[in-house]
């Protein structure tokens, strides 16, 4: 190997290093509630349940504190809505490095079997998308 292929390849080493450690891309998102929602086949249209909780778990697994974010929510599929007039959006503010933050939303769901999709977001203070999460729900009798 050369001498300038050995100095490339140190720059290049320092570099990928210099990079990995301000990279604020490893948080992760966790699912803690379950991904089934059930409703009473017996009598469901009048007496439900037709709303649960979906919890998630926010961790920064990143070198550095991370300031400003936020967690945004979304759901689609036939009659699944956010209950309780709730944001899409919460604010968690800042997460220490490998402090987790526990996210709940109230959701709506159908009388009948199917499935929904769920995405959920964390941005920083600039808007910048750090991380996401889907997962799909079924309804279950």
């Amino acid at each position: 190997m050369t001498l300038i292929m050995k100095k490339l390849l140190r720059l290049f080493i320092y570099f990928t290093f210099l990079l990995s450690s301000f990279s604020n891309n490893a948080q992760t998102i966790a699912l803690k509630s379950s991904n089934s929602v059930i409703f009473d086949s017996n009598n469901a249209v009048n007496q439900g349940p037709r709303a649960t909780y979906v919890t998630y778990e926010i961790t920064n697994n990143t070198a550095s504190p991370l300031l400003g974010l936020e967690v945004t929510f979304s759901l689609s599929g036939v009659n699944f809505s956010l209950g309780g007039n709730q944001s899409a959006t919460q604010k968690i503010g800042k997460l220490d490095i490998n402090e987790s933050r526990v996210i709940f939303w109230y959701i709506l769901y159908p009388i009948v079997t199917g499935s929904a999709n769920m995405v959920v977001e964390v941005r920083d203070s600039q808007g910048n998308l750090l991380t996401s999460n889907q997962s799909s729900p079924d309804v279950l009798s």
